[in-house]
């Protein structure tokens, strides 16, 4: 099989993203797959992450929407893009003109998707962006997500596109399998100096807690966007106006976060939105208690609330975050407990596991090129609601081109 996978910032992020897209690349490489890997090489030619060297590289340095030669060039027997929002209209457009194979995963929770990575980002309405959104999906032969629940998000004639699994996390060690219990104990976040990872909270809770628990510490590690430095300002102002600022630490990014796991206690991710948090599930596999909001999605779904970890109701509320902080800091036996349960549902992400998912998802695409794929996908939506197949396919083409030519 000859795959052609494309995961645009693996040269500009080390985000969770990023990390899996590289990942897999390397893992379906020694499966005897051929994998082009394409990224977005305009601002930055070498990818963050290590490629393993059976995996053929692609940058390219055009608009996606010009994929169409290249496509045609290399002959895939799927077009897989690994994170979508608004560019999959792009995308689409160039799987179009090279009568490609198409697939793509969603890498968040659709609202979000559909708000921040589309709608926001066009300056369209929520509802024409996820029109727009459908229309793009119906020329996908094979949709991937990361939770069950977010495959509602589409009409029923689009719902059998649609496979989910989560994703691969390797698992600690052995001598990182159970958190360590030095002189000083630590809470660990990730990603805190974005917006939607929502640290103001926690070091508000942190704050208050830290003078009756003067063993433990606070670490943030990432960066932040560029375009987010007012944010940024904010949450690092909090933490230097704390009465315990130097208890606070800002580690920035971090090539892997696995040896600050094994040295951590709890992880709290405090974000609005997320997707499947790959920080909780590598806390998880570190047998870490997580604790995160049950307003987020993605978070609210890794989480069992009492069982693997805890959830706080408001993503707002530092006072119950600090509650809820006091009762696992207070308590190695509490922390214990749920970290065990959570390392048990690991198991779940090993990456042997995920990979056959992923196999079986992309050997249901190539199968489609062994037909007229776009009538076998046509019919399939068809026999299912067949006024909305049609007006998908009597759309797809001159929309796509309309907003891409």
């Amino acid at each position: 099989m000859r795959l052609y996978i494309f995961c645009p910032y693996i040269s500009s992020g080390r985000g969770g993203l990023e990390k899996n897209g590289t990942n897999l690349a390397n893992a379906l490489a020694n499966q005897d797959i051929e994998v082009l890997l394409g990224f977005d090489a305009r601002r930055f030619e070498t990818p963050l992450f290590d490629i393993d060297k059976a995996v053929e590289l692609r940058p390219w340095k055009q608009p996606f929407s010009q994929l169409g030669p290249e496509l045609s060039q290399t002959n895939p027997d799927v077009f897989f893009v690994f994170n979508g929002g608004w560019r999959l209209l792009e995308f689409g457009f160039a799987a179009e003109k090279s009568n490609s194979v198409f697939a793509f995963q969603e890498a968040t929770n659709p609202r979000r998707l559909v708000l921040d990575n589309w709608s926001v980002l066009r300056k369209i309405s929520f509802a024409r962006a996820a029109w727009e959104r459908e229309i793009v999906a119906a020329g996908a032969v094979r949709i991937r997500q990361t939770m069950q629940t977010y495959a509602r998000s589409y009409p029923a004639c689009l719902r059998s596109q649609v496979r989910f699994f989560p994703n691969a996390v390797r698992p600690a060690s052995d001598s990182e399998a159970t958190p360590v219990q030095p002189s000083r104990k630590k809470i660990i976040n990730v990603g805190g100096l974005k917006k939607v990872k929502n640290a103001i909270p926690l070091i508000e809770a942190f704050s208050e807690l830290a003078p009756d628990f003067p063993e433990w510490d606070l670490d943030i590690f990432g960066g932040g966007f560029a375009s987010e430095k007012v944010y940024q300002s904010q949450v690092r102002e909090k933490a230097a106006n704390s009465a315990v600022r130097d208890r606070i630490r800002f580690r920035g990014e971090v090539p892997d976060l696995y040896p600050h796991f094994e040295e951590s206690n709890i992880h709290v991710i405090g974000s609005l939105d997320e997707g499947r948090p790959t920080c909780v599930a590598e806390a998880m596999a570190h047998g870490i208690p997580s604790v995160g909001f049950a307003e987020c999605p993605g978070t609210n779904e890794l989480i069992r609330n009492e069982e693997n970890g805890v959830l706080v109701s408001s993503c707002d509320s530092s006072p119950e975050l600090a509650q809820v902080l006091r009762s696992l800091m207070g308590s190695l036996e509490y922390r214990n407990r749920l970290g065990n349960e959570a390392r048990s549902d690991a198991e779940e992400f090993r990456p042997e596991r995920v990979l056959k998912y992923w196999l079986r998802f992309f050997q249901e695409a190539a199968s489609y090129g062994e037909d007229d794929w776009r009538e076998r996908l046509f019919a399939e939506q068809q026999e299912i609601d067949s006024e909305r197949a049609r007006s998908y396919r009597r759309l797809r083409n001159s929309v796509l081109s309309q907003l891409c030519s």
